[in-house]
């Protein structure tokens, strides 16, 4: 799998395993790689948010900003922005 389509999933999955800690044993590799590259499981954990940019194959992009405690996020393109403010879901325009 190329890597820009692998990370939205690795980073699903990192806030999948950082909800149930005991099922960090069951990581799948390339998590644990992930972790690994990013200074290790604790200091994940540590961040406080997260933004990337995700380039589409038509070359459309889009940014992904993320508050790991809230998990309040919103993503821009140039067409739409989508959140969620802690309570709903929005889409704007």
């Amino acid at each position: 799998m190329h890597m820009s389509r692998a990370y939205p999933i690795v980073l699903v999955l990192s806030f999948l395993f950082m909800l149930a800690p005991e099922a960090t044993a069951q990581a799948p590799e390339a998590l644990v790689r992930a972790w690994a590259a990013h200074g290790g499981l604790e200091a994940w954990k540590a961040q406080h948010g997260l933004r990337f940019d995700l380039v589409r194959g038509d070359d459309r992009r889009e940014r992904h900003t993320i508050d790991l405690g809230s998990r309040r996020t919103r993503q821009e393109a140039d067409a739409y922005t989508i959140g969620y403010d802690g309570e709903a879901v929005w889409v704007a325009p």
